[in-house]
């Protein structure tokens, strides 16, 4: 009885070994599929924008919204000034880069001429 389950573990291995051997050309596939024009893909020079950024904003704009509330750090009347100066200014620089990236992505994906994305994207942060 024990030789049978080795029996079978040795074809359980080479079973296994035979599926692996097939990724490489299952990768070359999908590349290929990526590389037609009815592919619309996001692997391009210019980076879509970033989930984790995204979260990131969201964390930034709650200690803003909340002073001492997200944070281990002390915040109090002497650093509260510089505490939001400082978040003002993460939030500004992550949201506007996020802008940024979508406009450049979007540009890219409609064949527009990509004009001054960057300035767009720190625009449309601005209070009217």
């Amino acid at each position: 009885m024990h030789e049978s389950r080795f029996e079978q573990c040795k074809i359980e291995v080479k079973i296994a070994r035979q599926l692996r051997e097939e990724i490489p050309g299952i990768v070359d596939q999908l590349v290929q599929s990526c590389n037609t024009e009815d592919c619309f893909d996001h692997v391009d020079l210019e980076p879509l924008p970033s989930k984790e950024k995204i979260i990131d904003i969201i964390h930034i704009a709650g200690r803003i919204l909340y002073p001492g509330y997200f944070t281990n750090d002390r915040i109090d009347k002497v650093n509260l000034n510089y505490s939001l100066g400082q978040e003002a200014t993460a939030l500004f620089e992550a949201l506007s880069g996020q802008i940024t990236l979508a406009i450049r992505h979007d540009c890219r994906r409609h064949n527009l001429a990509c004009v001054d994305c960057e300035e767009r994207g720190r625009r449309s942060q601005s209070v009217s």
